[in-house]
This record gives structure tokens, sequence and C-alpha cells, in this order.
């Protein structure tokens, strides 16, 4: 940060996490009005904790939580080519959120900084439809796009309550929304997830709210229909909660978890074990999730590591049981040869209906 400050030429002076922005002269902002140039620093609010901190500088904000930024030392893009050898890179995130660190603590947050003033031309605000001057072309202000509105999807606009307007005179941005956007068109009930420039139909209100909730969206974008008809429609979409997600669904009190896309039941026990290691993430879903057949308990992966909440014994999971996992070698071994996204941590309410294995060797 003080290279890229001193770059832009300015002075980035001492101090910790946070007083470091203060001290250089940095005025705090709201994150949504976090505009290009703008630096975004995820803290705890301890001045000296730097284990979880991060910064990242905005390049766009394209409005609903969603930035294009860079970074350095994080995954990311390098002359378009997707980095996961990310230490020492700087690298590019165009579709980028203010999300909590994997792995971190509750009490992690992002706080928006600003040196100097910037000139505002952003859109008007989420949902506004707008005219410019000398037209009478509608336009829907949505994700940091404008969307082109012709007469039957103002009509349904009014019908639905948005009759929010005003006049934007600034850059017209593109009609394209951001990748992973979940969207209804204005007027009917049928919703799509948006991938790669296409609508990909999503069947069920589970579904939805779970891509909601994956993708850590504002909402579902309600959008003219006349500009949702243009998309190709690709598969239908499907989604599982991120790891170590637990969940409900409405009406019910059972509570799950979801490890590697399948929804596995929590006992009172595992829900305690759980609290007291801080996985705590947790959403509701509407009915649907748990019958549905990729979220069976039968779809954790083939050679999957985890270990039971509250005990630190690993094990592979392979060929319907539990191979031991003996010592940090074999550990190591085992997650060179088979690749995966940590350590499943999994509910004792599921590892005591799963048969014991010969103990896991790794070649």
């Amino acid at each position: 940060m003080q290279r890229w400050v001193a770059a832009a030429g300015g002075t980035f002076g001492a101090g910790g996490v946070n007083s470091g922005y203060t001290n250089s002269g940095a005025v705090e902002i709201p994150l949504a009005e976090a505009a290009k140039g703008d630096v975004l620093q995820r803290t705890n609010g301890g001045d000296n904790d730097w284990s979880f901190a991060h910064t990242v500088v905005v390049v766009a904000n394209k409005g609903g939580g969603l930035y294009s930024i860079v970074q350095s030392n994080a995954p990311g893009y390098v002359n378009g080519t997707w980095r996961s050898d990310w230490a020492g890179l700087v690298t590019e995130v165009p579709d980028w959120r203010a999300t909590t660190a994997p792995g971190a603590p509750a009490g992690w947050y992002w706080r928006a900084w600003r040196f100097g003033t910037v000139q505002s031309s952003a859109l008007p605000p989420e949902n506004t439809r707008f005219t410019r001057n000398g037209s009478g072309q509608q336009y829907l202000s949505m994700r940091g796009a404008a969307l082109p509105i012709n007469y039957n999807d103002a009509v349904a606009f009014d019908a639905e309550g948005n009759r929010s307007t005003g006049v934007y005179n600034g850059p017209l941005p593109p009609a394209t929304l951001p990748n992973t956007t979940v969207i209804r068109p204005v007027g009917r009930p049928d919703q799509f997830l948006l991938v790669n420039g296409v609508r990909q139909p999503i069947g069920d209100p589970a579904t939805s709210s779970c891509l909601v909730f994956a993708f850590n969206l504002p909402g579902v974008a309600v959008v003219p229909a006349s500009w949702a008809d243009t998309l190709p429609t690709g598969p239908q979409a499907a989604c599982s909660l991120p790891d170590h997600t637990r969940f409900t669904e409405t009406g019910s009190l059972a509570q799950y978890i979801s490890i590697r896309g399948a929804a596995l039941p929590l006992s009172y026990d595992d829900a305690v074990a759980y609290d007291s290691e801080g996985l705590r993430t947790y959403t509701q879903l509407p009915v649907g999730y748990v019958t549905n057949p990729i979220h069976a308990p039968s779809q954790i992966p083939e050679n999957t590591m985890l270990r039971a909440v509250g005990s630190p014994s690993q094990y592979l999971y392979a060929a319907g049981a539990l191979h031991a996992v003996d010592n940090p070698t074999l550990s190591s071994c085992l997650f060179a040869l088979h690749p995966q996204n940590g350590l499943a941590v999994v509910p004792t309410n599921w590892t005591s209906s799963i048969p014991q294995g010969h103990a896991a060797t790794c070649n």
C-alpha cells in the first residue's frame, strides 16, 4: 500500500491496520460509496492484528456490493490468466465482493478509506429508472449497469411499485450485469442465474435462496423482461451452500450443515461443538433444499479428508468407510494426492453411521 500511495504522489505514514490510514490523511467513507482509487481494508478493529488483514484498491464500484479490484498476494487474474500461485503478484478480480476471510473468526469486516477527492459520475441509486436529457428512452440502474426499458417493462415496473425515476447524463455503462447475478424479469415469477452472459433457469425457491447466499448477493435483481429475453438460455442452475454453512428450512427446527454439497443433519451436541469451534455461519432456506438429490449425504465425494467436530482425529473417506489418518505426514501426503478445499469438519451424527475401514495409506 505504501508503494501504491507513493506512486500516486502521496505519502503513507507509519501506523497499524487502521491508524496507518488516519495518520496519512485518509478519510473513512461508507463501503457502498467506495469509488475508483479508494482503498478497502479488512480488519477486526485491532490496530495491531494483521492475522487476517487484507487490502484491495477499487477499480470500479459496480453496485450491489460488487467491485472490480486490484490486490497483491491473493488469487486473481494476471494478464487475463487466473493465478493461484499468487505470492508476490499483483492480481485483479473483476467481480469481487467484500466477504469474510476463509477461516477467519467472527468480528472481521471491511472499512473503506479515501485519499483526496473523487469526482462523482455515479449512476442513480439501484433500481431507479432514469432518462437522459433530450431522450424519452428509459433505463434501469442495476448493479452498475444501465438496462433499457420498453413500454411494457415500464407498465410492469409501475405495477410492482417501482416508480422512482430521475435524469442522468453521465457516462452510460453497458447493459451487462455482473456474473452470477440472480435475476427475475419484471412482471414474471421465473428466475435465472447469469453465467457468462447466459441465463440458467432456477427451478425452485431453495435454489434461488442458496445462490443469493452462496454468491453473497444483495437479493434477486428485478430486470426489464425485454432485456432478459434477449439472453440465451442455458442448462438449469444448481447450487450447494458453501462448506460448513449451517442451515434450517422454513418451518423446521432441524439443523443441517453443508459439507462438499451434501446436507448432513446435526444433533444438539454437534451444534454445541460447532459453536465451540467458531463455525456459526447460518442461513435459512425454503423447503426443498434437503430433499434435492444433489444434497444427499451420499454425495460426499470419494477421498474427502475430514474430522468429526470436537475431535482432532482425521480420516480419509473412501469406498463408503472412514480410514484413520494416523500422523501429520500422512495427512499432508493425502492432501497432495487428493487436492481439496481443506479439511471437512463433519457432524458426529454422520460419522457414527459410517463404518471404520483399514488405516489410510499414501503412496
